[in-house]
């Protein structure tokens, strides 16, 4: 959890991160491989108290956060809405990260899909598609819905 997470590290352990905070908050890839490849945490947070690949994922930097997860970072964070990384890249379709996530073993239930009317998920094709190619069936229901009655299945 995002909670377990920041016990552990801190934007100031090693006395260096703020240059890590700066390189993703200025979306600079080359700067952040640097760092990430010399050894800074792929788990540091930001001033925020979120991992630094939220906020990767917060300025629409998909190969910065990329560069996270190769590096080792934690796959089970949260925003501060419950959303985990693999729903994040779902919703930028980012499609290349989302991969990437399932094949460093994300749990595909990580995305908690919503697929009600209006959800990215029931309204994106290419979102639908990348779901289907990776085993989910068209017949899921959404769990609240089920529960109350409603949801047709994946694509409403």
């Amino acid at each position: 959890s995002v909670a377990a997470v920041a016990t552990v590290h801190s934007v100031a352990a090693d006395g260096d991160a703020a240059g890590l905070v700066s390189a993703v908050s200025n979306a600079d890839h080359s700067a952040v491989r640097h760092r990430l490849t010399r050894g800074d945490d792929p788990n540091a947070l930001g001033p925020d108290g979120q991992p630094l690949v939220l906020l990767a994922l917060d300025t629409k930097a998909t190969r910065i956060a990329m560069l996270f997860v190769e590096a080792g970072a934690d796959l089970r964070v949260r925003d501060r809405d419950g959303r985990g990384l693999l729903e994040r890249a779902l919703m930028l379709g980012a499609f290349d990260l989302a991969d990437l996530l399932v094949e460093r073993g994300i749990d595909l239930g990580d995305a908690r899909p919503r697929y009600g009317p209006g959800s990215i998920f029931a309204t994106n094709p290419k979102v639908v598609s990348w779901w289907l190619d990776h085993g989910l069936s068209p017949d899921v229901r959404d769990p609240y819905e089920a529960a109350h009655g409603g949801g047709k299945g994946f694509v409403a």
